[in-house]
C-alpha cells in the first residue's frame, strides 16, 4: 500500500506547476530519515495534517452557512455590531461639569 501511495505522489509531483512537495521541503524532508528526531517529525507532520483538515472542514462549514443564510439578515446583524462599536450621539450638546476642569 505504501508503494502504491509514493508512486500516486511520484506521478503527481512530475508536474512542477501543480506540485504540492517542493525541492527545498524534500531535502529538509530527506536529512531526518535515519536522525533521531524522525519519528518526531513523522507524528509532527501527521499531526499537522490533521489539524490543517479540522480547520480547512470548521472554514468550509463557517462558509456554507453564510451562503445558506438570509444575506438581508446576515447585513443587519453586520450593521447592528457595527453601530455597537459607536457611542451613542445626543443631539444637544453636553455642559462641562465642575470635574471637567482639572
Amino acid at each position: 500500500t505504501k508503494m502504491i501511495l509514493l508512486q500516486i505522489i511520484s506521478e503527481s509531483e512530475t508536474n512542477d506547476q501543480q506540485s504540492l512537495l517542493t525541492n527545498a521541503l524534500l531535502k529538509q524532508l530527506i536529512r531526518f530519515y535515519g536522525g533521531d528526531m524522525q519519528l518526531f517529525v513523522r507524528q509532527y507532520l501527521e499531526q499537522s495534517m490533521a489539524s490543517f483538515l479540522d480547520q480547512q472542514d470548521a472554514v468550509q462549514g463557517v462558509m456554507k452557512n453564510m451562503m445558506d443564510a438570509n444575506p438581508m439578515n446576515m447585513l443587519s446583524k453586520m450593521m447592528q455590531g457595527n453601530m455597537g462599536v459607536w457611542p451613542p450621539t445626543n443631539s444637544t450638546s453636553q455642559k462641562p461639569t465642575p470635574d471637567d476642569k482639572a
